[in-house]
């Protein structure tokens, strides 16, 4: 009010016809209107130049977008927000500055395929459909994560790798509940990164600049612009965005140059072996993706609205050849590729969701990947299915008790050896088909499970033992094969890339 006197009096305090106790009033009266104008001209400049930090959300809706970012081989120890050293992960650090880091989160498995299998059904993988390194089709009967939210409205898109189902099986990721998929089906195409073609839901889709053996499209990278250009198509309501990345496992035996990331050359001069260098070049890679994701919603002005979980698929995976050459990232941690050790187990989870989630806060709750799908479904306010071993930390998320939480967690991976471990407070059991014997480790006293004390404590061993056994149900492997790849049959036609449609 006192602004929009001024102007119409502003001359009084000037005009030696009216009487000064009029003139001294007045010259208060825009005194006052001054420092006011002087004051909030900062504020409104600030506002204009940073919108996402001081606004509503968009939408006056309860249910968020969700945005569930899934690395793999990705250790606590490789990011900086978790102490790690190897490369500075400036934006995953902001997640977590902004979010909340939790301190016992655990993988599905020590491979990426049941580990996912487990993520994407919420079941143990005591229960899951997969429980080995080769790769399963899911089934009808399998309920996923993205089937789950579209009870609430949810459509949903799958990017990067999916490992779950290939063309023309019950298991594609269309057949699973998702709106669409762009990215790899079987996974051991996963690792060339420079592939002539991805999917595109069912059609083969062309890198042209990967023909004749060329390296022009990182498919990484493909993997960020499908995932921002679905949040500008969807923006309008509330949508889930499921981003499973390669990076930044480098595995065992690979071929390194099929690995490489664009503009990597900052880590060749390092004195550091072949195999840490490049995972070096893939971790910033990984860090420059999240940075751009959460930029984009920041432009389209989703950030309020939008719950992203970041985790890996697995742990760092310590393979043999990285003792070799005297360089890993796991400390005094032991373990190798596979083993159900915590090396391989242990992965970072992180939350962020300005408003509703406390920024810089760090909890100690446990929790598995099986645990993700009924989270998202309380969060969404979704129908979750009958068959489930997860449980919710969304209570957790937003600040409240915790009421339920797990008595205890299992594994585990059919294959030439078969493992199993359970975790039940602060003890750990460890089995496997090689040595048929318990191997107990107490993590509160010795979290590098560097010795075995199940010849102390006999009756701990007992009471896993009987734990895993009504864990467990039968398993019999399928006996499907994969089909012959799409893109080897030249009578089928190709879709070439477009930018936009991604």
């Amino acid at each position: 009010m006192i602004l929009m006197m001024v102007p119409a009096d502003f001359l009084l305090m000037f005009n030696p016809f009216v009487s000064s106790s009029r003139r001294v009033f007045w010259r208060v009266v825009c005194s006052i209107g001054f420092v006011l104008i002087w004051i909030n001209v900062p504020l409104v400049q600030a506002q204009l130049a940073s919108p996402n930090t001081a606004r509503d959300p968009v939408r006056n809706s309860p249910k968020p977008n969700v945005v569930l970012i899934v690395a793999e081989g990705l250790g606590l120890t490789d990011l900086g927000c978790y102490g790690g050293t190897l490369v500075p992960t400036p934006h995953i650090d902001r997640l977590t500055a902004e979010g909340m880091r939790f301190t016992q989160a655990y993988a599905g498995n020590t491979l990426d395929v049941p580990s996912l299998a487990s993520l994407m059904t919420g079941l143990h993988p005591g229960n899951a459909r997969v429980r080995g390194a080769d790769q399963i089709p899911l089934i009808p009967e399998d309920v996923t994560l993205a089937e789950v939210l579209r009870t609430a409205g949810y459509p949903s898109a799958a990017i990067g790798k999916w490992s779950l189902g290939w063309e023309g099986t019950t298991g594609h990721p269309r057949q699973q509940g998702f709106d669409e998929f762009f990215g790899f089906l079987e996974a051991t195409d996963v690792w060339n990164h420079y592939p002539t073609r991805l999917w595109r839901n069912e059609e083969a889709f062309v890198l042209e600049k990967n023909l004749s053996g060329l390296q022009g499209d990182f498919a990484p990278d493909w993997f960020l612009r499908a995932s921002t250009n679905s949040m500008r198509l969807w923006r309008g309501k509330p949508f889930f965005l499921y981003l499973a990345t390669p990076l930044p496992h480098v595995p065992e035996h690979a071929n390194l140059s099929l690995l490489q990331v664009p503009g990597s050359n900052a880590y060749a001069d390092q004195s550091r072996p072949d195999w840490e260098r490049l995972k070096a070049a893939r971790l910033a890679h990984l860090d420059h993706s999240v940075g751009a994701l959460v930029e984009t919603l920041q432009t389209l002005l989703l950030d309020l609205d939008t719950l992203i979980l970041f985790t890996s698929s697995t742990g760092p995976r310590r393979e043999k050849v990285v003792e070799q050459e005297g360089s890993n990232n796991t400390g005094k941690m032991q373990g190798e590729s596979g083993d159900f050790y915590e090396v391989n187990l242990r992965v970072p989870l992180i939350a962020r969701w300005p408003g509703r989630i406390k920024p810089g806060t760090t909890n100690e709750h446990l929790v598995a990947a099986w645990d993700i799908l009924p989270t998202l479904a309380e969060v969404a306010r979704a129908s979750r299915p009958k068959q489930m071993d997860g449980i919710s930390f969304a209570p957790s998320l937003f600040g409240r008790e915790q009421r339920r939480t797990h008595d205890f967690l299992y594994w585990e991976l059919n294959g030439e050896v078969t493992q199993r471990a359970i975790r039940q407070g602060q003890w750990k059991g460890i089995w496997t088909s090689k040595r048929e014997r318990l191997a107990l480790y107490d993590l509160k006293n010795d979290p590098e499970e560097a010795k075995d004390v199940a010849e102390q404590y006999p009756e701990r061993v007992e009471a896993l033992e009987s734990l895993m056994e009504e864990a467990v149900q039968p398993w019999i492997p399928p006996t499907l094969n994969a089909p012959t790849p799409l893109w080897q049959a030249p009578k089928v036609p190709a879709t070439k890339p477009n930018k936009d449609s991604l």
